[in-house]
């Protein structure tokens, strides 16, 4: 359940990472929540968290991901 998904695709990771939520970021995470589902949008919370500037969340999410490389559908 920890993976479940909203009508846009958005995990409860998606979520706590556009609202800056590190304590429940870290939570899911360490409950399997996984950083490379991605959204309609193709993003995923690691992309979320680039492109809002947050550095410390950034980091979190980098240390629970299997890779880094994963493009999101804007090219």
């Amino acid at each position: 359940m920890v993976n479940a998904t909203n009508k846009n695709q958005e995990t409860a990771l998606h979520i706590a990472t556009r609202y800056t939520q590190g304590k429940a970021v870290l939570a899911l995470l360490e409950a399997g929540a996984d950083p490379h589902l991605m959204d309609k949008h193709l993003e995923t919370s690691l992309h979320i968290a680039a492109w809002d500037g947050q550095n410390g969340l950034l980091d979190l999410l980098c240390r629970f991901s299997h890779f880094l490389d994963i493009q999101n559908s804007v090219i």
